[in-house]
């Protein structure tokens, strides 16, 4: 539970700094998009065998993201390796489908 907490504030950081921010309406579906977008990459490269350590190095180059980058990279690599395109596939769409969740949750708590 700690670890949605300490997400959740991140990723309200990493939405508010996001460039999507800049030019999309302020609804919480767009405001999240580069959240999706981060972490569908991230879980893609997890499920076809980029180490953790490569994703951590990559972060470091990620600037005002980079905290929520590594949280996400976490979350990822918490998640097993599945064997077959389809099971990683549907491990992607779930991964980002659950970071889309906890961004709208932190943008838009109904």
């Amino acid at each position: 539970m700690r670890n949605l907490v300490l997400l959740a504030s991140l990723l309200a950081g990493f939405v508010i700094s996001s460039p999507v921010n800049s030019d999309a309406p302020t609804d919480a579906f767009n405001e999240c998009r580069g959240v999706v977008m981060v972490a569908t990459d991230i879980m893609t490269a997890r499920q076809t065998g980029v180490s953790m350590m490569q994703m951590m190095e990559a972060a470091q180059d990620m600037g005002e993201f980079k905290a929520g980058t590594e949280q996400l990279i976490r979350l990822a690599y918490d998640e097993p390796r599945m064997h077959t395109e389809a099971a990683q596939r549907r491990s992607v769409t779930e991964f980002a489908n659950r970071m889309l969740s906890l961004c709208m949750d932190v943008k838009d708590p109904r």
